[in-house]
């Protein structure tokens, strides 16, 4: 493609980018956007996670909680405070794509375009209709996050990556508990492609952070407390009492419809290349 014009596209898929992210934070506010402010709130002026809150999704509050702390100390008011977490979301999805990006460039140079075009998606292309950082936000941004310090360990065996992998983490099994099958394929990888020190390394701190997370909860409730919670939690929230086959049975389905999409992607490009190919061997025609 031509330089000048590869330009050209770049910058208007970057303004249109822009676009969208003022959308995000100017319209898309969904019902998951008011469950998670208020619960953020609600921790960010005092309430005690557990004793004093019983939704199942509260440990996904790290990053809004202390967002909305700050507005409240500098502020004074909660007015332009949903604004404020709006454009909070989409500037961290801009950071984690544009990191993304120099990341794929610098260790798959031959790579660049897709790594731009796939960097564009990701911040164009939300997994919910709300911006703010909610579970799932989170769960997308710190699973990347993750895999980009795999990536960084892989290529230069630096333990600072095997700590921030952990920090990353360890972030995932609070936004969704039930990510924590993420921790195997970490640890496969690690122990495969990498040192096993540094695996357990890795293994440690996250049970170590969870550790430690886990015993400043039940300082506040203890173990007959917990168990209370957690009976109020999943009689609040039947969607968690859904039987585990049944849960196989959704994700298989979904994962069919995946495959369908996945398929017929493929099919589409296999014959985009090859039908010039097929053209190009075809014989030239013979003149009357």
């Amino acid at each position: 493609m031509n330089t000048k014009k590869e330009k050209i596209i770049r910058t208007l898929m970057v303004a249109a980018a822009i676009v969208l992210g003022i959308k995000y934070i100017l319209t898309d506010f969904g019902i998951d956007a008011g469950f998670q402010l208020t619960m953020s709130y609600r921790l960010a002026t005092g309430d005690v996670m557990l004793k004093e809150m019983w939704e199942p999704y509260q440990m996904s509050a790290f990053l809004c909680a202390p967002l909305i702390a700050l507005w409240l100390a500098v502020f004074r008011t909660t007015t332009g405070l949903v604004l404020y977490l709006q454009t909070a979301g989409v500037l961290v999805d801009a950071a984690v794509s544009c990191l993304f990006y120099s990341r794929i460039k610098k260790h798959f140079p031959e790579m660049e375009r897709a790594a731009f075009l796939m960097a564009w998606l990701f911040f164009v292309v939300s997994p919910k209709d709300v911006p703010i950082p909610e579970y799932a936000n989170l769960q997308l941004w710190l699973t990347l996050l993750l895999c980009l310090c795999l990536l960084e360990y892989h290529f230069t065996e630096k333990r600072r990556f095997i700590v921030l992998g952990a920090i990353c983490m360890c972030g995932i099994v609070l936004a969704y508990p039930s990510c924590a099958l993420i921790f195997i394929a970490a640890m496969v990888i690690l122990v495969k492609h990498g040192r096993k020190s540094d695996a357990g390394l890795f293994a440690g701190l996250c049970f170590g952070i969870g550790g430690i997370y886990t015993a400043l909860l039940l300082k506040n409730i203890g173990i007959s407390g917990l168990i209370t919670v957690l009976h109020g939690m999943f009689a609040l929230e039947t969607s968690h009492g859904t039987k585990l086959s049944e849960k196989f049975l959704w994700y298989a389905g979904d994962a069919a419809k995946i495959a369908v999409g996945l398929l017929i992607a493929y099919l589409i490009s296999f014959l985009l290349t090859r039908i010039p190919a097929m053209k190009k061997r075809l014989p030239a025609e013979v003149p009357d």
